[in-house]
């Protein structure tokens, strides 16, 4: 309760309460009691300012931790929202992660499908070009045969030429001195004349089969 200076007893009264105080401390004991501390008005007042001045420090320094009180709820308001946010947006990046994560599987078991489409379609290619390449060489010899046979046929005395109406074909197995030899110059021979090829020749064919019969009894 804070005092004010109405409370204090003005001064001419309290010189006189204390003044009697005093003497009847002194008669009745005769002497100065030693546990007896005077004070004056001064003193008094003195006193009061100083309790005044420690409650407003009192106070004051209350106001001071009220204020920085409020500042720590307020940082730690703060931190919260930071927080918060800070977790939000986790939150949302591990949904996007998610998601990117299930189309990078997705683009790669797309791209390993399309990868295996496109080696296929390579392998198909080759095989073209390849079956190509054959086709050429394989026109290329039937070409060759056909010019092989087309001279045989123009030019006398050749590979074989007819005796009496009949086609002689001993001249196609000159120099053959062997079954294996005979075989393969037969094999060639029907790869030419066979009636199904473009130059092939069915009297031609039945000559040289005769000459290989022939041959091969010889040769055996």
């Amino acid at each position: 309760m804070d005092m004010t200076i109405e409370d204090v007893a003005p001064v001419d009264e309290y010189d006189e309460v204390y003044s009697d105080y005093s003497e009847d401390e002194s008669n009745s004991t005769g002497e100065e009691n030693e546990g007896y501390v005077s004070v004056t008005y001064e003193q008094m007042l003195q006193i009061r300012e100083e309790l005044l001045a420690q409650y407003d420090r009192i106070q004051e320094e209350k106001a001071k931790q009220e204020e920085l009180l409020n500042k720590v709820r307020e940082e730690k308001a703060e931190q919260q929202k930071v927080y918060e946010k800070f977790i939000s947006e986790k939150t949302a990046f591990n949904e996007d992660m998610k998601a990117l994560n299930a189309k990078v599987l997705s683009e790669r078991k797309r791209l390993k499908e399309e990868t295996m489409f496109f080696d296929k379609k390579m392998q198909i290619l080759q095989n073209g070009f390849m079956q190509l390449d054959l086709d050429r060489k394989r026109l290329e010899r039937e070409r060759a045969e056909f010019e092989t046979v087309k001279e045989s046929k123009s030019v006398g005395g050749g590979s074989g030429h007819r005796v009496g109406g009949v086609f002689n074909a001993s001249q196609f197995f000159i120099g053959v001195n062997s079954t294996l030899t005979a075989r393969k110059r037969y094999k060639d021979l029907l790869k030419i004349f066979h009636p199904d090829n473009l130059c092939g020749d069915e009297t031609i064919v039945k000559a040289i089969n005769d000459e290989y019969e022939k041959l091969r009894l010889e040769l055996d």
